[in-house]
């Protein structure tokens, strides 16, 4: 299973960043040889921190699931595969103001809230266990002490 986080960011919190892409790095490496069935074999979570005035640009998309989908963009040729995908967004003043050690607990609390989307699995996706998985997260987090 790959399960990772793709960031978008304004000013003001670009510095924190690298704890978000630190804490996909830890995600996609503990889940990398986890297996949860065949109907989904990427996990992409979208976290949006942005200063209010960039509200309107940055909208949480709904959650989406691609079986197969093979496109070029700027010339790189790429291939979306029982991919599924949706966005969750972090309050930017807390994200802003906070600890490192606030920022990954309430990072690691609104992954695991937005894991609700699971529920909006396509119903021909059969073959993923979204049980397993969002409790093998809640342990990942819970030996993190994220938590």
């Amino acid at each position: 299973m790959k399960f990772e986080l793709t960031i978008e960011t304004s000013t003001g919190v670009e510095h924190r960043t690298y704890l978000i892409v630190n804490f996909s790095n830890k995600l996609t490496k503990h889940f990398a040889n986890k297996d949860y069935g065949n109907d989904v074999i990427r996990i992409l979570i979208g976290v949006i921190c942005v200063a209010p005035e960039f509200e309107w640009f940055s909208t949480i998309r709904k959650p989406r699931y691609k079986f197969y989908r093979k496109y070029k963009r700027n010339g790189i040729e790429l291939v979306e595969d029982r991919d599924f995908s949706f966005d969750l967004k972090l309050d930017y003043e807390s994200f802003k103001n906070q600890s490192n050690d606030q920022n990954n607990k309430m990072l690691a609390s609104e992954i695991m809230n937005s894991l609700s989307n699971l529920d909006k699995l396509p119903k021909k996706v059969k073959d993923f266990d979204k049980v397993k998985f969002k409790n093998d997260v809640e342990t990942f987090f819970k030996e993190q002490n994220l938590i």
